[in-house]
Protein backbone atom coordinates (compact mmCIF):
# COMPACT_ATOMS: atom_id res chain seq x y z
CA UNK A 1 0.00 0.00 0.00
CA UNK A 2 2.60 2.53 0.66
CA UNK A 3 4.08 1.82 -2.54
CA UNK A 4 1.06 2.79 -4.47
CA UNK A 5 0.34 5.83 -2.25
CA UNK A 6 4.76 6.37 -2.81
CA UNK A 7 3.73 6.16 -6.58
CA UNK A 8 0.74 8.61 -6.55
CA UNK A 9 2.46 11.28 -4.94
CA UNK A 10 5.35 11.13 -7.61
CA UNK A 11 2.40 11.42 -10.24
CA UNK A 12 0.58 14.15 -8.69
CA UNK A 13 3.98 16.48 -7.88
CA UNK A 14 4.68 16.25 -11.50
CA UNK A 15 1.47 16.58 -13.00
CA UNK A 16 -1.23 17.34 -10.36
CA UNK A 17 -4.53 15.76 -11.15
CA UNK A 18 -3.29 14.64 -15.32
CA UNK A 19 -0.35 13.15 -13.42
CA UNK A 20 -3.41 10.85 -11.14
CA UNK A 21 -4.79 9.90 -14.23
CA UNK A 22 -1.71 9.35 -16.14
CA UNK A 23 -1.06 7.11 -12.91
CA UNK A 24 -4.51 5.22 -12.95
CA UNK A 25 -4.03 4.37 -17.10
CA UNK A 26 -0.46 3.10 -16.69
CA UNK A 27 -1.67 1.03 -13.88
CA UNK A 28 -4.76 -0.15 -16.35
CA UNK A 29 -2.21 -0.37 -19.32
CA UNK A 30 0.61 -2.76 -17.11
CA UNK A 31 -2.93 -5.16 -15.92
CA UNK A 32 -3.96 -5.89 -19.95
CA UNK A 33 0.10 -6.57 -20.48
CA UNK A 34 -0.05 -8.87 -17.78
CA UNK A 35 -2.51 -11.22 -18.84
CA UNK A 36 -1.56 -13.85 -21.09
CA UNK A 37 -3.36 -16.57 -23.17
CA UNK A 38 -2.88 -20.16 -22.38
CA UNK A 39 -2.43 -22.86 -24.77
CA UNK A 40 -1.98 -26.51 -25.06
CA UNK A 41 -2.26 -29.35 -27.41
CA UNK A 42 -2.34 -33.15 -27.38
CA UNK A 43 0.02 -34.93 -29.20
CA UNK A 44 -1.74 -38.28 -29.99
CA UNK A 45 -2.95 -39.23 -33.49
CA UNK A 46 -4.65 -36.58 -35.74
CA UNK A 47 -3.75 -34.12 -33.34
CA UNK A 48 -0.05 -34.46 -34.73
CA UNK A 49 0.84 -31.57 -36.70
CA UNK A 50 2.45 -32.03 -40.68
CA UNK A 51 5.16 -29.55 -40.77
CA UNK A 52 5.33 -28.41 -44.56
CA UNK A 53 8.33 -26.42 -43.98
CA UNK A 54 9.83 -24.86 -47.16
CA UNK A 55 12.48 -27.07 -48.59
CA UNK A 56 15.24 -24.35 -48.00
CA UNK A 57 14.12 -23.63 -44.04
CA UNK A 58 14.79 -26.22 -41.11
CA UNK A 59 14.45 -26.04 -37.23
CA UNK A 60 17.48 -27.43 -35.44
CA UNK A 61 17.16 -28.37 -31.42
CA UNK A 62 20.22 -27.01 -29.47
CA UNK A 63 20.89 -28.33 -25.82
CA UNK A 64 23.44 -26.36 -24.69
CA UNK A 65 25.70 -23.06 -25.33
CA UNK A 66 28.77 -24.68 -26.50
CA UNK A 67 26.38 -26.61 -29.23
CA UNK A 68 25.59 -23.95 -30.84
CA UNK A 69 27.97 -23.49 -33.65
CA UNK A 70 30.44 -20.78 -34.69
CA UNK A 71 28.38 -19.13 -37.56
CA UNK A 72 25.19 -19.35 -36.21
CA UNK A 73 27.31 -17.56 -32.57
CA UNK A 74 27.94 -14.82 -34.82
CA UNK A 75 24.36 -14.65 -36.23
CA UNK A 76 22.81 -14.39 -32.96
CA UNK A 77 25.47 -12.04 -31.46
CA UNK A 78 24.87 -9.89 -34.58
CA UNK A 79 20.92 -9.83 -34.44
CA UNK A 80 20.59 -9.56 -30.37
CA UNK A 81 23.84 -8.97 -28.89
CA UNK A 82 26.32 -10.87 -27.20
CA UNK A 83 25.45 -9.71 -23.82
CA UNK A 84 22.08 -10.84 -24.04
CA UNK A 85 22.81 -14.01 -25.54
CA UNK A 86 25.22 -14.76 -22.79
CA UNK A 87 23.26 -13.89 -20.11
CA UNK A 88 19.89 -15.10 -21.35
CA UNK A 89 21.20 -18.19 -23.54
CA UNK A 90 23.14 -19.62 -20.81
CA UNK A 91 20.89 -18.78 -18.42
CA UNK A 92 18.17 -21.46 -19.82
CA UNK A 93 20.61 -23.65 -20.81
CA UNK A 94 21.31 -24.39 -16.99
CA UNK A 95 17.58 -24.58 -15.95
CA UNK A 96 17.02 -27.75 -18.64
CA UNK A 97 15.45 -25.50 -21.70
CA UNK A 98 16.26 -26.40 -25.16
CA UNK A 99 16.56 -24.24 -28.17
CA UNK A 100 15.02 -24.77 -31.08
CA UNK A 101 16.48 -22.27 -34.19
CA UNK A 102 14.61 -21.78 -37.47
CA UNK A 103 17.19 -21.70 -40.28
CA UNK A 104 17.64 -21.68 -43.84
CA UNK A 105 21.02 -21.99 -45.94
CA UNK A 106 22.77 -18.87 -44.68
CA UNK A 107 20.75 -17.03 -41.75
CA UNK A 108 18.96 -17.22 -38.69
CA UNK A 109 15.59 -16.32 -39.35
CA UNK A 110 13.79 -16.83 -35.76
CA UNK A 111 14.17 -19.16 -32.68
CA UNK A 112 12.07 -20.76 -29.78
CA UNK A 113 12.19 -22.47 -26.34
CA UNK A 114 10.65 -25.52 -24.65
CA UNK A 115 11.66 -26.55 -21.01
CA UNK A 116 9.76 -30.19 -20.03
CA UNK A 117 7.85 -30.44 -16.94
CA UNK A 118 7.73 -27.26 -15.85
CA UNK A 119 6.44 -23.86 -16.82
CA UNK A 120 8.41 -20.83 -17.21
CA UNK A 121 6.90 -18.20 -16.06
CA UNK A 122 4.74 -16.67 -13.40
CA UNK A 123 1.40 -19.03 -13.47
CA UNK A 124 1.36 -22.58 -12.44
CA UNK A 125 0.42 -25.33 -14.79
CA UNK A 126 0.64 -29.16 -13.08
CA UNK A 127 2.94 -30.85 -15.76
CA UNK A 128 4.15 -34.12 -15.87
CA UNK A 129 7.45 -35.54 -17.45
CA UNK A 130 5.94 -35.64 -20.35
CA UNK A 131 4.46 -32.15 -20.55
CA UNK A 132 6.79 -29.46 -22.56
CA UNK A 133 5.75 -26.00 -22.08
CA UNK A 134 7.41 -23.90 -25.26
CA UNK A 135 7.52 -20.06 -24.47
CA UNK A 136 9.63 -16.93 -26.04
CA UNK A 137 8.96 -17.32 -29.79
CA UNK A 138 10.68 -14.70 -31.91
CA UNK A 139 10.64 -14.44 -35.25
CA UNK A 140 12.79 -12.17 -36.98
CA UNK A 141 11.03 -8.69 -38.60
CA UNK A 142 12.35 -9.34 -42.26
CA UNK A 143 10.74 -13.39 -41.97
CA UNK A 144 7.48 -12.62 -40.81
CA UNK A 145 4.74 -13.75 -43.04
CA UNK A 146 4.47 -16.25 -45.45
CA UNK A 147 3.56 -19.18 -42.74
CA UNK A 148 7.13 -19.46 -41.88
CA UNK A 149 6.61 -19.42 -38.44
CA UNK A 150 3.41 -21.60 -38.31
CA UNK A 151 5.23 -24.38 -40.24
CA UNK A 152 8.72 -24.10 -38.22
CA UNK A 153 6.35 -25.18 -34.73
CA UNK A 154 4.55 -27.53 -36.24
CA UNK A 155 8.16 -29.29 -37.33
CA UNK A 156 8.94 -28.88 -33.04
CA UNK A 157 5.81 -30.17 -32.37
CA UNK A 158 6.07 -33.49 -34.96
CA UNK A 159 9.86 -33.91 -33.26
CA UNK A 160 8.26 -33.63 -29.92
CA UNK A 161 5.67 -36.03 -30.36
CA UNK A 162 8.10 -38.67 -32.42
CA UNK A 163 9.61 -38.56 -28.86
CA UNK A 164 6.83 -39.46 -26.71
CA UNK A 165 6.19 -35.90 -25.57
CA UNK A 166 1.98 -35.66 -24.28
CA UNK A 167 0.80 -32.54 -24.14
CA UNK A 168 2.30 -29.08 -24.81
CA UNK A 169 1.45 -25.86 -23.09
CA UNK A 170 2.59 -22.14 -24.24
CA UNK A 171 1.31 -18.87 -23.49
CA UNK A 172 0.85 -15.47 -25.84
CA UNK A 173 0.91 -12.18 -24.23
CA UNK A 174 -2.79 -11.31 -24.70
CA UNK A 175 -1.84 -7.59 -26.40
CA UNK A 176 0.01 -9.59 -28.89
CA UNK A 177 -2.79 -10.36 -31.81
CA UNK A 178 -0.15 -11.05 -34.44
CA UNK A 179 1.02 -14.11 -32.42
CA UNK A 180 -2.39 -14.95 -31.49
CA UNK A 181 -3.51 -15.12 -35.22
CA UNK A 182 -0.24 -17.52 -35.88
CA UNK A 183 -1.27 -19.89 -33.47
CA UNK A 184 -4.74 -21.33 -35.12
CA UNK A 185 -2.25 -22.36 -37.84
CA UNK A 186 -1.27 -24.94 -35.48
CA UNK A 187 -2.88 -27.68 -33.15
CA UNK A 188 -2.11 -25.54 -29.80
CA UNK A 189 -5.62 -24.31 -28.75
CA UNK A 190 -6.52 -21.50 -26.31
CA UNK A 191 -8.16 -22.93 -22.71
CA UNK A 192 -7.98 -19.66 -20.47
CA UNK A 193 -6.19 -16.35 -19.43
CA UNK A 194 -3.69 -16.10 -16.62
CA UNK A 195 -2.61 -12.35 -14.63
CA UNK A 196 -0.73 -11.81 -11.91
CA UNK A 197 -2.75 -9.17 -9.70
CA UNK A 198 -0.22 -7.23 -6.57
CA UNK A 199 -2.46 -6.38 -3.70
CA UNK A 200 -0.70 -4.69 -1.10
CA UNK A 201 2.85 -6.29 -2.18
CA UNK A 202 1.38 -10.29 -1.85
CA UNK A 203 1.33 -11.66 -5.66
CA UNK A 204 -2.31 -13.37 -6.77
CA UNK A 205 -2.60 -15.69 -9.37
CA UNK A 206 -6.02 -15.60 -11.22
CA UNK A 207 -7.16 -17.55 -14.04
CA UNK A 208 -9.80 -16.06 -15.86
CA UNK A 209 -12.48 -17.44 -18.87
CA UNK A 210 -11.38 -17.18 -21.80
CA UNK A 211 -14.38 -16.42 -23.14
CA UNK A 212 -15.39 -13.24 -21.55
CA UNK A 213 -12.46 -11.89 -23.70
CA UNK A 214 -13.49 -13.19 -27.02
CA UNK A 215 -15.31 -9.62 -28.25
CA UNK A 216 -13.46 -6.85 -25.81
CA UNK A 217 -10.13 -8.10 -27.31
CA UNK A 218 -10.53 -9.27 -30.64
CA UNK A 219 -9.95 -12.80 -29.84
CA UNK A 220 -12.50 -14.50 -31.85
CA UNK A 221 -10.21 -15.96 -34.43
CA UNK A 222 -8.95 -18.75 -31.16
CA UNK A 223 -12.41 -19.44 -29.92
CA UNK A 224 -13.30 -23.05 -30.28
CA UNK A 225 -14.83 -24.42 -32.54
Amino acid sequence: MKNILGKMQKYYVKGGWHGIISFILESMRQRIQNRVVLFCTELAGSNVPQANLPVDIRVERIESIAAIDSVDTKLLFERLGEKVVQRQFVKRFSKGAKLWLIKSQSDILGFSWTIRGVTKDFYYLPLSEWDVFHFDLLMFPEFRGGGIIAAATNAMLQRLAEEGVMRVYGAIKLWNEASLRFVTKTPMRAFGVARKINIFGYEILHFDDLSKYYKVNNLDSIKPH
